[in-house]
């Protein structure tokens, strides 16, 4: 559920903290690793740490060791999931940026 115009503002008075800032940047460097095209896994190295670290955990395993091995070794850039993101952001902006979008606007509150 959102946030009320008055928890916001409280959160802004009270500044965020440093962590949350921290998380927040990663989150949207592994959003970009999955959406943008880049020719060079360096070019987002730590979100693609993250995704290795993740793939090759232990608790869950999600793939046993020589199926990891084999994986890191055919994982190229750009991507396979960037194709997936673009679609999705294509229907997406077909939703939220038509031309005959529409807003209600009702006391100051903006709701789409």
């Amino acid at each position: 559920m959102g946030l009320s115009n008055d928890q916001i503002q409280e959160k802004v008075k009270s500044r965020p903290s440093f962590e949350d800032i921290q998380r927040g940047i990663r989150h949207q460097k592994r959003l970009r690793f999955h959406s943008d095209i880049v020719l060079s896994k360096y070019d987002y190295q730590e979100a693609y740490d993250d995704f290795i670290r993740w793939v090759g955990r232990d608790k869950p395993e999600l793939l046993p060791k020589d199926k990891f091995d084999r994986f890191c070794s055919l994982l190229r850039m750009p991507l396979p999931t960037i194709e997936l993101t673009k679609s999705i952001y294509a229907r997406l902006h077909k939703v939220f940026s038509s031309q005959d979008a529409f807003f209600n606007y009702d006391k100051g509150e903006f709701r789409p």
